[in-house]
């Protein structure tokens, strides 16, 4: 065994080859079914808080299980008349301390923390019941509407919210001013309120997006998980602002939306956890070797306990930590330069490395396509790429693929300094850059001698044209000159002639 300087443990399990671990680095715990259950099982729906240690988690197909967190003790409570293979997916406790279910069989209660469950024979509810209370209300947001009932049990009969009627709810959460806000299926947002005896809608919203979370900041911000990344929506300026996989998120579908103590936000999504710091926009990103069920994790199945505990439940168990004890690791991996092609022909990697000789390519060899890569042995597939190719102080960095491909298409003459660097999310850059120098040579027509050739032939031909215009012109005037002086010879011959005879 060895332990590198990054607490890495190294192991040489002859003759299975070398395995490596970082148990400091997996800070997310993990709850999941025993190996007596089927695999399948292990989907988690939902979850609630019963106490400050024990959760009450709804596994596909096994009812509900009350796990204790600090002794890790399970028990499975199956749903009254016998539907063992049901899957409750949605759970809540309210204020009165009854425990809320709402299954593919019906929607049951429990006032004894479990100790009896009983149905509620209300045929409304089958199926993705997401519910919530507004005390002293509890509301069931379904695949066919909104519906409401005292908390009280005094009535076992739901009232149907009328403006809600056939729509499809996706999510509901504690509004601005007291308010309640309901989203359903076609991106709309409707706020709520309980008054003379029924709900009236205050605001809607239509937007672009599917919301699937909601997280009110305070009367004026919301903040929303959606199909299409992190929205931050203002109501008084009806202005929205995206943050998605452009800015650092991992995945543009978030599911479920906390907001630790210190206002920062916490998503699961499609690709692992990410943190938000809402103060500077930084995004963290959180994978598989961290200690994550898995990268993709399930809607409702999310919970934020009174002591700021989180929970997030995904297709292979539930992960549970606390953001206090976050610990944060450096990141700073080298990018190293793997393969390097001109129009598809590889070239020596040390004439692209050596910065003091940049390398020279002609006019013609401007297609080239750079493989690279760097190593974090820990997150190695939550590494993104950059790069930059001028010593432009403002130049921005550019995104590139994560597979450390680079293809750079028909580039024009000039100097090119190639730096590329790793990173995580969009706040944590490694500072090992990649540097490589080389030039592309102009085509002959536009290099400088090529200029003062044709500045010289230009001359030359004009100055050409010149001499034989003057030449041209001196052989007029002897040709003028000849005539003249043979015109006075004949005519002075005349004359002496005439005058002789």
């Amino acid at each position: 065994m060895f332990l590198d300087d990054e607490d890495n443990l190294w192991v040489n399990a002859d003759p299975q080859g070398i395995d490596q671990a970082n148990l400091a680095f997996q800070q997310f715990k993990l709850i999941q079914l025993g190996s007596e259950y089927n695999t399948a099982m292990n989907s988690v729906w939902s979850m609630c808080a019963l106490d400050s240690n024990q959760m009450l988690i709804c596994f596909n197909q096994l009812g509900i299980m009350k796990y204790e967190i600090q002794t890790g003790q399970k028990q499975i409570y199956h749903l009254p008349k016998n539907f063992k293979e049901s899957s409750v997916y949605h759970a809540i406790k309210d204020s009165r301390g009854t425990i809320w279910m709402a299954s593919d069989v019906g929607l049951y209660y429990s006032k004894d923390q479990l100790a009896s469950i009983h149905a509620l024979n209300d045929t409304k509810f089958y199926y993705y019941v997401y519910l919530f209370e507004d005390n002293p209300r509890i509301l069931c947001g379904t695949d066919k509407g909104l519906f409401s009932i005292s908390n009280d049990l005094h009535q076992t009969v739901f009232d149907t919210v009328s403006q809600f009627q056939h729509m499809n709810i996706s999510t509901i959460a504690k509004g601005p001013h007291g308010q309640v806000c309901v989203a359903n299926m076609k991106n709309q947002l409707f706020f709520i309120q309980y008054e003379n005896n029924k709900y009236v809608t205050k605001r809607n919203f239509q937007f672009e997006f599917l919301i699937k979370s909601i997280w009110c900041q305070n009367d004026q911000i919301l903040w929303m998980g959606t199909n299409m990344g992190l929205v931050r929506y203002h109501l008084q300026r009806n202005e929205t602002t995206l943050f998605n996989e452009q800015n650092g998120l991992a995945n543009n579908y978030v599911y479920g939306l906390l907001p630790d103590a210190h206002g920062n936000l916490w998503m699961s999504t499609n690709k692992g956890i990410s943190e938000f710091e809402r103060n500077t926009q930084k995004i963290t990103n959180h994978g598989l070797s961290e200690g994550l069920q898995a990268w993709e994790f399930n809607s409702r199945s999310y919970a934020l306990a009174d002591d700021g505990t989180m929970f997030f439940g995904g297709v292979n168990g539930m992960n549970y930590f606390h953001p206090d004890s976050f610990r944060k690791f450096p990141f700073s991996p080298p990018v190293r330069l793997l393969s390097v092609s001109m129009n598809g022909k590889f070239l020596p990697l040390q004439a692209f490395e050596i910065n003091h000789h940049p390398l020279q390519m002609s006019h013609n060899e401007n297609n080239i396509t750079v493989e690279f890569g760097a190593i974090d042995f820990n997150r190695n597939r939550q590494i993104n790429y950059a790069y930059k190719l001028h010593d432009v102080p403002d130049e921005v960095w550019k995104s590139v693929s994560t597979q450390g491909v680079l293809h750079l298409v028909n580039l024009a003459p000039g100097k090119y300094h190639l730096q590329i660097r790793a990173q995580m999310g969009n706040n944590q850059f490694s500072s090992n850059i990649l540097h490589c120098h080389f030039t592309i040579s102009n085509p002959f027509y536009k290099t400088w001698w090529f200029a003062l050739l044709l500045c010289a032939l230009l001359f030359g031909f004009v100055y050409s044209l010149y001499k034989y215009r003057v030449n041209q012109i001196h052989k007029m005037a002897t040709v003028k000159s000849g005539i003249s002086q043979d015109l006075h010879d004949d005519i002075g011959s005349t004359f002496k002639q005439h005058f002789t005879v």
